[in-house]
């Protein structure tokens, strides 16, 4: 990833908006927005049933999700078998009581096999195995169905084409919604089943002796049959296709910007912990978003005792700033810094700041260890070694003067904004002092460091006391430290971990290592993203904890609420399930043409129910098809949310269906269908002499039932009872005897098998049983699919907030322009990022007073209230900058009570020669503002607080070096000549003042600010400068300059 992929998204810091942090990848993923193929076959479907992706990989990728959602529907296919299993049999022991024929139970093993590895067990086979048994299984189910049919015909039993076309027709069905293949391959089997079917069952009829049958009438009704079954199918098919390919959609998208966005919070949280401590990191990302109650903000700092503090400065930074640029400066130090960092890792230390040319880090905390001193000694060592190699590239006698104390500090971070870990505390100050009164080129440590040390270094009085006043206060023994008397890793835990001497620590890289990139990366990042996404998507099916979420018996969900808005969403889109009925109908009744009476009851009956159907349907429809006419599309919208209607709705509509096949079996004559001189069953006749074809409709009905999405399938289940408990009605009580007298008519003929109505029975039983199965199924995928993506909803949302509290956190870190640069893009230690820029400002504020308000007594809990106290005027300072006026300042960092601030480097602008001064210096004025702003701040504090603290300020501005030393634990800093004086601005001048030098004092009175002459001012480097301290800030500028502040006329401003 690039930067350019990235947004900052600025909590409390001021970004502009043409950055962002989520990646373009990522919103194009989250947009849900595919393309389409439309070439190939493609092209000859409507528009809304083209739905293959033109992506491969991503069809590649669904098409293996697709057939893993149809592992478990095998089962339902098995269920059928077992059921028709169980009714055959029991008709073959009936008749023939022989013990041969008891050997088929074996297939009911069979069948219960695959329902077990399908339902019960489905890790048990691979996706390739389980792709291979649907397809081994469906063939068997064909197969058994046609030795079945040649059974029948080896025992004498008459068969023909109207023998099992209920059954037929019901696995052409079953075939689009049990077999993991595309529709082509689904409609191919269906094809060879029905050319199978056919020719089987009209070859055996028409090799019969009898001459009985009329073939080509049952042949033409039961294609009319198979050819509804396939449409039936084929609406099935696209349904499913269709919502698993949303559900897809959607997961992926979600899942997709999950591992990108945790993908980035790695990257966060690594850019996060190279700066702060984990158990702080951890502490701040739960707490963020949070209400924290109590007086103070929560401080996260804890007290670490027996902790080596060590100060490394660069002595000799000034001539060796004066030899080189500003940007090679900057290199140096970067460079310098990251040797220093890749030492910190060997010797286990934690680098707390980077102070301009000053380097200071800690052994011991936060995980203590009892080698502290001595790591941190050869620590000391190291850096002095380090230095010689900048000595000689820039030619200047620069040195490393190291200190270091042992003691207790108070670790955290204060403020809120640009948070470093540091440590505090007097220990700390006394480091800081051994290292101002060390001696360049050699380590400086104190008594209690010695004391750690257990003899393994040659030590000689440092002579502290001679070279700094703290020291000599403090009544603190120096040494100097001499020859290593035991070489790393002796002496320290190391020793035991095989640690060698010279090497650098595990996860230091070098800078030299060879980097891989390409067009092979990209490819390889693209098969891992889609494998990952695939193993979340097999992760998330193999989930066992729907089942905690749904009632077991009802597949209700618990939750009432999301019952309710999954009862209200199901009926969208779903209108062109109810025109299968109208489907259904035409086909049963074409049919009936050619095997039943054509009398006008029939052909009444039909033209009714048909148009009632065909009104529903459209109503139905017109939820989806705008053209309608508004009120016609306003009723439809409402019977999809009416859960009520809705189902009053679709149920009236297949009982209408239903009852056109019960009126056309009270048509039948019951008497007197056969005589003496009946030869054969003559469809033409007043008489049904077909009546199983009843039942092949009521199959029908039932697979139409199946279908109807609107509806949960406890009520399908309900329709589905009624509906053949109704046909079993007919065939025992109503119409008997019409099967009656067509099984005494097939008996002169070889005989049936069994009676044809127990038969019908046992059949439409067994067909209602897997109906209930595929029904509830069905409803289970469906509230599934409805529970993904309620839970990829969340689960986004979830990874969106943990996202951006890291954010949050990194932006507090680094300054959002500068954190860009590092996010996405991985650096070594030695690579540098800077930026110069022309027309900035610095602004240092100290309160000096704290030193005498901080005490470690008991009282104030070892000084960490006392840094609780501090944290508060921080903070407030810290949401100053979330000000509108203040949004050109970003804060650098706090030094102890001293707080760092900069204008100007937050937006690149360039300036012509015809810019104006206040639009130049506009953001100076701020920065003069926000120094007032944080004296009255204080002074809040100390009005509530019943204190007086006093800030000293310093202000300049001018041309400064913006950087980040080290790569791999990144520090924001700025350099230059501007930053200096800033601080000798502070340092040189007086509590409660806002100190300038002469230029900023031009500039700043443009903007009605009004000053005091003080002098001139011995400034460390620069001799003596002229100085103003700053009084106020007039509205009209005019009466300003009218004043006499200035004591006369201003002189011009200094040259831009």
């Amino acid at each position: 990833m690039t930067k350019e992929d990235y947004e900052l998204k600025a909590k409390g810091n001021k970004v502009s908006p043409e950055h962002t942090i989520s990646s373009k990848e990522d919103i194009k993923q989250g947009s849900g927005e595919t393309e389409i193929d439309n070439t190939g076959l493609q092209r000859l479907l409507p528009k809304f049933l083209r739905m293959r992706y033109a992506d491969p990989d991503l069809e590649n990728l669904y098409g293996a999700y697709y057939r893993r959602q149809k592992q478990g529907a095998l089962s339902i296919a098995a269920v059928l078998s077992f059921f028709c299993d169980i009714a055959l049999i029991v008709s073959y022991v009936v008749k023939y009581q022989s013990p041969s024929i008891l050997a088929v139970k074996a297939i009911l093993v069979i069948d219960f096999v695959v329902f077990f590895l399908c339902k019960i067990k489905p890790r048990l086979l691979p996706d390739k195995g389980h792709l291979a048994m649907c397809f081994v299984f469906w063939i068997y189910l064909q197969t058994k169905l046609f030795v079945d049919i040649g059974i029948r015909y080896s025992l004498g039993i008459a068969v023909s084409p109207n023998h099992v076309v209920g059954l037929q027709a019901l696995l052409l069905y079953l075939a689009f919604i049990v077999l993991p293949v595309r529709i082509a391959i689904c409609g191919l089997f269906n094809l060879l089943a029905i050319l199978g079917y056919l020719l089987l069952t009209a070859i055996l009829a028409a090799m019969q002796p009898y001459g009985i049958f009329y073939i080509g009438n049952e042949v033409a009704a039961d294609i009319l049959l198979f050819m509804c079954a396939n449409v039936l199918g084929t609406i099935s098919y696209f349904l499913a296709d269709k919502n698993q390919r949303r559900a897809f959609l959607e997961a992926k998208a979600s899942l997709s910007v999950k591992v990108a966005i945790e993908e980035k919070s790695k990257e966060q949280e690594r850019l996060l912990l190279s700066v702060l401590p984990k158990h702080v990191a951890d502490d701040m990302v739960q707490d963020m978003g949070n209400e924290i109650g109590g007086q103070f903000r929560k401080i996260y700092m804890s007290r670490h005792e027996d902790v080596s503090i060590l100060f490394a400065d660069i002595v000799g930074f000034t001539a060796m700033s004066s030899a080189v640029t500003a940007p090679e400066l900057v290199s140096v130090l970067n460079q310098l810094f990251a040797t220093f960092d890749q030492l910190s890792q060997k010797y286990h230390q934690l680098r707390i700041k980077i102070l301009g040319d000053c380097y200071y880090c800690i052994s011991g905390a936060p995980t203590p260890r009892p080698d502290h001193a001595v790591l941190a000694v050869h620590m000391g060592l190291s850096v002095v070694v380090a230095i010689a190699q900048v000595r000689e590239r820039t030619k200047t006698n620069v040195n490393m003067r190291v200190g270091i104390h042992t003691g207790a500090v108070l670790g955290g971070v204060i403020g809120q904004k640009q948070w470093q870990f540091d440590v505090l505390g007097k220990d700390v100050q006394m480091a800081n002092k051994m290292e101002s009164g060390g001696v360049p080129g050699r380590v400086h440590i104190s008594q209690s460091t010695a004391d750690f040390l257990d003899g393994e270094f040659e030590l000689e009085p440092g002579e502290g006391d001679t070279r700094e006043e703290a020291i000599k206060q403090a009544g603190i023994k120096t040494y100097l430290v001499g020859t290593v008397l035991k070489p790393y890793p002796e002496g320290t835990l190391d020793a035991s971990n095989g640690a060698a001497n010279g090497h650098v620590a595990d996860g230091v890289t070098s800078d030299n290592e060879p980097k891989t990139t390409g067009d092979s990366d990209v490819e390889k990042n693209d098969v891992d993203s889609n494998q990952h996404i695939y193993e979340a998507l097999v992760e998330r099916d193999d989930s066992t904890h729907m089942s905690k979420r749904l009632n077991r018996i009802t597949l209700w969900f618990k939750d009432k609420e999301v019952e309710k808005e999954y009862g209200s969403n199901r009926g969208k889109h779903s209108g062109v399930t109810l025109t299968s009925t109208c489907l259904i109908l035409l086909a049963c009744f074409l049919s009936q043409l050619w095997v039943l009476p054509r009398n006008v009851n029939a052909f009444l009956t039909f033209a009714v129910v048909f148009v009632c159907l065909v009104i529903m349907s459209l109503i139905s429809l017109a939820a989806d098809i705008k053209k309608f006419p508004n009120i016609l599309v306003r009723f439809a919208h409402w019977i999809e949310v009416t859960v009520w209607f809705r189902i009053f709705w679709v149920s009236l509509a297949v009982l209408i269906l239903a009852a056109a096949d019960i009126i056309d079996m009270l048509g039948c004559s019951t008497t007197d269908n056969f005589t003496a001189n009946t030869t054969q069953l003559n469809p033409s006749t007043a008489y049904c002499q077909y009546p199983s074809y009843f039942m092949d409709f009521g199959i029908m009905v039932v697979m139409g039932t199946t279908l109807l999405t609107q509806i949960n399938f406890l009520v399908k289940i309900i329709l589905i009872i009624a509906v053949c408990a109704v046909h079993c009605v007919m065939y025992l009580v109503v119409i008997p005897t019409s099967f009656d007298e067509v099984d005494s008519f097939l008996g002169s003929y070889g005989g049936v098998l069994m009676p044809t109505k127990y038969l019908m029975v046992a059949t439409i039983g067994a067909v209602a049983l897997t109906a209930a199965f595929l029904s509830r199924s069905a409803d289970q995928m469906s509230r599934k699919l409805y529970l993904w993506k309620q839970e990829a909803e969340e689960q986004k949302e979830m990874v969106t907030v943990l996202r951006e509290k890291n954010e949050t956190l990194v932006y507090n870190i680094l300054p959002a322009h500068v954190a860009v640069e590092f996010l996405g893009n991985k650096r070594s230690d030695g690579e540098l990022y800077s930026q110069a820029y022309e027309h900035t400002a610095v602004i240092f504020a100290a309160c000096p007073n704290f030193n005498d308000f901080y005490s470690e007594d008991a009282v104030n809990n070892n000084g960490l209230e006392c840094f609780r106290f501090l944290n508060e005027i921080i903070s407030d300072y810290d949401e100053l900058l979330n000000e509108p006026r203040f949004s050109d300042i970003i804060k650098i960092k706090t030094v102890g009570s001293t707080y760092m601030a900069a204008s100007g480097i937050n937006h690149a602008k360039s300036h012509t020669k015809g810019t104006s001064v206040k639009e130049i210096w506009g953001h100076l004025a701020a920065l003069a503002d926000f120094a007032f702003a944080m004296k009255e701040a204080l002074d809040t504090i100390n009005q509530q607080s019943f204190n007086n603290f006093k800030l000293r300020i310093g202000i300049h501005h001018g041309p400064i070096v913006a950087g980040v030393i080290g790569a791999k634990k990144p520090h924001f800093d700025i350099w230059g000549n501007t930053v200096n004086v800033a601080s000798r601005m502070d340092s040189t001048g007086q509590v409660g003042r806002i100190q300038v030098t002469e230029d900023t004092m031009l500039i700043l009175k443009e903007f009605g600010f009004t000053f005091q002459k003080r002098g001139m001012v011995k400034v460390k480097g620069k001799g003596e400068l002229l100085t103003f301290f700053m009084e106020g800030k007039q509205t009209d500028l005019t009466s300003a300059l009218d004043s006499g502040t200035m004591n006369g006329k201003a002189d011009a401003l200094p040259p831009l």
